[in-house]
Order: C-alpha cells, then sequence, then structure tokens
C-alpha cells in the first residue's frame, strides 16, 4: 500500500531566511510549520514546532521554554540529557489542545504503552500541535526537515506518509520580504 502524502507549510519567513542566508542569517535550528493534507494548506492535519539539539540548547540558556520554577522542569532537564546523549531520537516537549495543557508525563507515556500521538486525548479531542525535540545537531534545512517528519510519522500517528515542503519561495522573493519587513 502506498503511504499517504503531507504537505509541510512552513509558518514563517525567518526560516527561508535562514535557508537562503539572508543577511547573514544563519540556518535554521527550529521550525514551525503545519502538516496539510492538500498543497494549498486549507486541509490542516497537524501542527508541530521542531527543535534541533543547538535550539534545545539556546532553549535551556535562556529559560525560554520551560522555567526553573515549573513543575515539569526536573523530567524536562531528564529528556534532554536522554536526548543530548542519543538514548531516545526525540521528545515530545508540549502538546496542546484546545482547552487542555498537559505536563510532560502526559506528551511521554512510557515505551510499553505504545500509544500514538492522537491517542493522548484530552476529552474530547486530541492534540493539533506538539512542541518536538529531536537528536539532531545539523540545522533543520529542508532535507533534514523531510527525513524527520517521515521518520516521525510511525510513532507519531501510527502510519507512514510521505511529505512535500509546498510553497517554496524563490531567495529573490525571500529577499524581498526582508527589506520589506525591515
Amino acid at each position: 500500500m502506498k503511504p499517504d502524502k503531507k504537505y509541510i507549510q512552513i509558518r514563517h519567513w525567518d526560516y527561508w531566511r535562514g535557508i537562503y542566508g539572508c543577511n547573514g542569517e544563519a540556518a535554521p535550528n527550529a521550525v514551525e510549520f503545519s502538516l496539510t493534507e492538500d498543497a494549498a494548506g486549507n486541509q490542516l492535519f497537524f501542527h508541530f514546532d521542531f527543535y534541533n539539539l543547538p535550539a534545545l540548547r539556546d532553549t535551556l540558556r535562556q529559560g525560554d521554554f520551560i522555567g526553573a520554577d515549573h513543575p515539569d522542569y526536573t523530567a524536562f532537564l531528564c529528556k534532554t540529557e536522554d536526548l543530548a546523549k542519543q538514548k531516545i531520537p526525540y521528545f515530545i516537549g508540549g502538546l496542546y489542545y484546545r482547552y487542555f495543557t498537559p505536563d510532560l508525563d502526559f506528551c511521554n507515556p512510557p515505551p510499553s504503552a505504545q500509544k500514538r500521538i492522537t491517542d493522548l486525548q484530552s476529552p474530547p479531542a486530541a492534540p493539533y500541535y506538539a512542541v518536538i525535540f529531536l537528536a539532531e545537531e545539523n540545522p533543520l534545512t529542508p532535507d533534514v526537515l523531510l527525513s524527520w517528519t517521515q521518520r516521525l510519522s510511525q510513532p507519531l500517528f501510527d502510519r507512514r506518509f510521505s511529505c512535500e515542503i509546498a510553497n517554496i519561495p524563490s531567495q529573490e522573493d525571500t529577499m524581498d520580504t526582508y527589506w520589506t519587513e525591515s
């Protein structure tokens, strides 16, 4: 059976500015995107934020994602250490629901539970957004992003799908937006 196909819709111009090196911007270590059923981006499947290890280290230094006073901070540091040591390929830093915000344990059930991400439901619905930290040192270039998204399709959604990045702007268009937004 041929796998489903999903389309990656990058949500911010900063990603493309990093890809094209606009005004010296570095290649992206984080990316916010939506997976859609259609190339136009009208049929939402799921939203993601992916962070590689350099972005995770920056997040920890700045205390942006989770503060030291948060009840999940110790569990977050343990997951971070496991990721850095390549004991785990990724972990879910947060799941977002329409009317519910779970803790880290809810987001990461023990491996023996073997739950799909959509099974981690809060009444009455499955999550629509996840923050994923990846055991990846390389920048999240389009090839790396595609690889991780396809690799995570099975463990997160219990099905394999291929991906394509939709709406890739040209370097010229990306530079034009840089100058108009600056």
